[in-house]
């Protein structure tokens, strides 16, 4: 009896645990985060605000896709609620603020992790970032025990230029900036924490004007709205968020008032908490983040409702506590997924409607649009314009030249028919372990893996750079592809040797009379090298690789400044994702006394580096690492 209370004490707790995990499962497998593909929510009385001949259901779009997750940074360590992200058109590159580390993360177009802003840099508490035409960085800090609110500019090359105070207005003293926006003049627009209206500052960073739009709540009376965000458009329109009133209220580039949209709510179209504006100009729509509802919201260039996406959640295209969106070049939307500690990119399908002229016009963009999608996926950033300079010319059909030789050789058949036969193919081996990929880029898809030794003949060359040579080959297999066949200056593989014919064997060959065919022979000389001019193509030559060698795209490599000037470590980066490389950071060096380039590599990555010091020059020195790094070569550029 008592075994059997006992059982029963732990089976019905037992019971409850497994239909609890059940339900946890199911919970999971429902949550639409997880799907690939999203789908928007459209307006809910989309007849009253559109006219009669425009549908509705032509402004949402056909899909959303969850192109790349944003969650870590150059070092591999993740984002701490990321609350503000910016494209730089100029430069094409995105920052990130990691509001949680107190740093600005810089990607580049395709999401790679390239550097940070921090301390070291000037950069404190930093709340919102602009970047103007010249590459010159504003970065928004709010105040600190030691230091007011203020803008903190930095150059191009990151260096710490000065810090713009507030001044000259009523509450500067305790001035909490936010968000910054640049107009073409170089004028500022700043927001600050509930602050009414925006401060306008001219280029040098002294106080202009106050831009301060009135509005009312309900039943309420008019007020000054309080602006959280700020958003330029490529026009020059001027857009002013208020999240209290739950609007936006848009300016032309000479701040006259053009008109105002968004409705206070928690509904399907309606703002409750709005944080973030950002204006889609290739796609014409106006993006609107939600902080409180964990969605965004879509409206046309006029300020029409069209469509929402998210929703609370944790997978992808669902967000938590979202603060800010932004639209990249190609029309992508990242999303500061806060709670998520992530930065989400979208790709929205589909847009508002246009006239049958127009979508003629539109219809090549559909497959280009597709590709960069695809590439996004992939994160593989390849440029359509080098690609096809990188293809192959149409061989010449050799079988044609062939027909004419033979019809000019035809009076003289028995011996110079002989003598004017073309040369062999000549065959190469490689003298290392290749990738045969389907065109000469490191970015295009991997045929085969060539061993070392094997033999293959040359149909076409692209010079890459003066360092790098593809090739295009065909292997004794039948395999025709692409390889980088001259790597950092080096060849990678040998021309085959020929087997000689012994004698004895050429004896049998001959006829019996010797002497008269080696006159026949002397006689037609001159002119087999004229034949030989008329073969064109010439035969391809076959290459052997000499040595085992490693993709340099694989290698984990990092180029710090050693001079104290990033920008020479940039130049070295551009230097060496020239030659293939594939730079994993660009940093400064803890010591700017460096006098020569120098490379340093970890065990077993000493070939590897000797071929980087030759293809470097003669001042760059190599030197092997002493300390532990998750880099397996180090590049610090020097003064000299």
């Amino acid at each position: 009896m008592t075994e059997k209370l006992k059982s029963r004490k732990w089976q019905y707790p037992t019971i409850i645990g497994i239909v609890a995990l059940l339900l946890m499962i199911f919970d999971v497998s429902l949550q639409p985060g997880q799907m690939h593909l999203l789908y928007a929510r459209e307006a809910v009385d989309s007849s009253d605000r559109f006219s009669s001949d425009v549908s509705a259901a032509n402004f949402v779009p056909s899909k959303i896709t969850c192109l790349q997750i944003i969650q870590e940074d150059y070092e591999g360590l993740r984002l701490s609620y990321p609350s503000k992200v910016f494209v730089d058109f100029v430069k094409n590159e995105i920052y990130v603020n990691d509001s949680g580390n107190n740093t600005i993360l810089v990607y580049t177009h395709d999401f790679y992790p390239l550097l940070s802003i921090s301390k070291s840099d000037g950069v404190e508490v930093p709340v919102g970032v602009a970047v103007d035409p010249k590459g010159y960085v504003f970065i928004t800090q709010a105040p600190t025990k030691q230091k007011k609110g203020r803008i903190s500019v930095l150059d191009p090359c990151l260096k710490w230029k000065k810090d713009i105070f507030f001044q000259g207005f009523e509450g500067a003293d305790d001035f909490q900036p936010t968000n910054i926006a640049i107009n073409d003049k170089g004028h500022f627009y700043v927001t600050a924490s509930s602050y009414t209206g925006v401060v306008v500052l001219d280029k040098d960073g002294t106080f202009s004007h106050l831009l301060t739009p009135t509005d009312s709540l309900g039943k309420a009376p008019v007020q000054k709205a309080k602006i959280h965000d700020v958003e330029i458009d490529s026009q020059g329109n001027i857009y002013l968020l208020s999240e209290d009133m739950g609007r936006i209220y848009v300016y032309d580039s000479q701040e006259r008032f053009l008109f105002k949209f968004g409705e206070k709510g928690g509904s399907t179209g309606k703002l409750s908490r709005p944080r973030g504006v950002a204006v889609d100009s290739r796609n014409k729509r106006i993006y609107v983040i939600d902080y409180m509802r964990h969605t965004a919201s879509a409206y046309s260039t006029d300020g029409r409702f069209l469509f929402e996406f998210g929703g609370k959640g944790w997978g992808r295209g669902w967000f938590q506590y979202p603060t800010d969106i932004a639209v990249d070049a190609l029309g992508n939307v990242l999303v500061a997924d806060t709670f998520n500690n992530r930065v989400q990119v979208l790709s929205i399908q589909g847009g508002p409607p246009v006239t049958v002229a127009k979508v003629e016009e539109a219809k090549p963009e559909a497959p280009v649009t597709e590709h960069l999608v695809e590439e996004a996926k992939l994160k593989v950033p390849v440029k359509e314009r080098l690609v096809a300079e990188a293809k192959p010319s149409p061989p010449v059909k050799e079988e044609t030249i062939k027909e004419e030789i033979v019809e000019e050789v035809k009076p003289k058949a028995p011996v110079k028919k002989e003598l004017a036969e073309p040369k062999p193919a000549k065959y190469y081996v490689l003298t290392a372990n290749m990738n045969l990929r389907e065109k000469s880029t490191t970015k295009s898809r991997i045929i085969q893996l060539l061993k070392k030794g094997e033999e293959f003949h040359i149909l076409d060359q692209y010079k890459h750079d003066d360092f790098n040579s593809w090739f295009l080959v065909k292997t004794r297999s039948g395999l025709t592809g692409w390889f980088c066949g001259i790597y950092s200056g080096k060849d990678m593989f040998v021309e085959k040797e020929r087997k000689r014919i012994p004698a004895v064997a050429k004896a049998e060959k001959a006829e019996p009379k010797v002497p008269v065919k080696k006159k026949l022979v002397e006689e037609v000389k001159p002119k087999a090298l004229v034949i030989k001019k008329l073969i064109k193509p010439k035969p391809a030559k076959y290459y052997v690789l000499t040595a085992d060698m490693q993709d340099v795209a694989t290698l984990k490599l990092k180029v710090l400044s050693g001079d104290g000037d990033l920008n020479s470590a940039k130049r070295m980066a551009k230097k060496l994702g020239n030659m293939g490389y594939k730079i994993k950071l660009v940093d400064r060096a803890p010591r700017s006394n460096f006098l020569r380039n120098t490379v340093y590599f970890a065990s077993g990555f000493q070939d590897e580096a000797k071929r980087l010091v030759s293809s470097l020059g003669n001042n760059t020195i190599l030197k092997p690492l002493t300390w532990s790094s998750k880099f397996d070569i180090i590049v610090v550029t020097g003064k000299k």
